[in-house]
């Protein structure tokens, strides 16, 4: 058994039990299964949910291309494929690959790997399920337009209009390197219109300045979402256990 260059997260179906695994080693095993021929292959090293010797991975499905009888549950050599080998295509050979798929390929394919270790490294284990929602990649961009797009609907009235405040020289740079940013993005849009919103600055630890825009005079005037939904605590209740909604 061999350690691996990096751990590597694995998310398993049966995430209910185990949501996630780090692999850290590898093996190369003498498979013998009934109907196959003998034949040598490259493990991954996890600890199994429930005891299982072995999982064979989609890599060992794809290049072996076996029969399947999905309601006997059994799994038959293809005799037809004759290039069922190729040492060349072990799992020591590319590690790549076995990253791409052991991870389940959560993240964006834009996302840089040194980007990908750090979540990777910094994300708790018991949210590495859901790394797919950390790429900085994802956050940069909105998700695609659809039926339930939120819309500011407005009770006939316009916001009042706001007054003017000084800036210093450093609250104005990260005002106006916020909407450089966010304009690039497609956040926010250019229009002209003479209610605006205040913006207050809170001080960082290192010294910056975190900017933030006060909604209260817009949300005064816009028209209120009256669906009923449940307390927290009772939909906690209600739906604890339930895996799909």
């Amino acid at each position: 058994m061999s350690e691996l260059p990096g751990k590597i997260p694995l998310i398993i179906l049966d995430s209910s039990e185990s949501p996630s695994l780090f692999v850290t080693h590898h093996t190369k095993y003498l498979v013998d299964l009934p109907s196959f021929p003998h034949f040598e292959w490259e493990f991954l090293v996890i600890d199994t949910p429930k005891g299982e010797d072995l999982l064979l991975g989609f890599e060992f499905l794809n290049h072996f291309n076996p029969s399947t009888d999905w309601r006997q549950g059994l799994i038959t050599f293809n005799a037809d494929n004759k290039d069922y080998y190729d040492p060349s295509k072990s799992f020591s050979n590319d590690y790549s690959s076995a990253k791409s798929c052991a991870a389940l390929e959560l993240w964006d394919e834009e996302e840089e790997p040194e980007e990908v270790e750090t979540m990777i490294n910094v994300v708790p284990s018991v949210y590495l399920q859901y790394l797919d929602v950390f790429p900085k990649v994802k956050a940069e961009k909105l998700p695609p337009h659809c039926a339930c797009d939120h819309h500011i609907e407005l009770e006939g009235s316009l916001p009042p209009v706001g007054v003017i405040y000084t800036l210093s020289n450093q609250e104005s740079d990260t005002l106006s390197a916020y909407i450089s940013e966010n304009l690039g993005k497609d956040f926010i849009l250019q229009i002209s219109c003479s209610p605006g919103a205040p913006v207050l600055f809170c001080q960082k630890e290192d010294g910056g300045l975190h900017l933030c825009v006060d909604y209260c005079k817009l949300n005064a005037v816009t028209r209120k979402n009256k669906d009923y939904v449940l307390p927290m605590n009772q939909l906690l209740t209600n739906f604890n256990g339930f895996p799909i909604f």
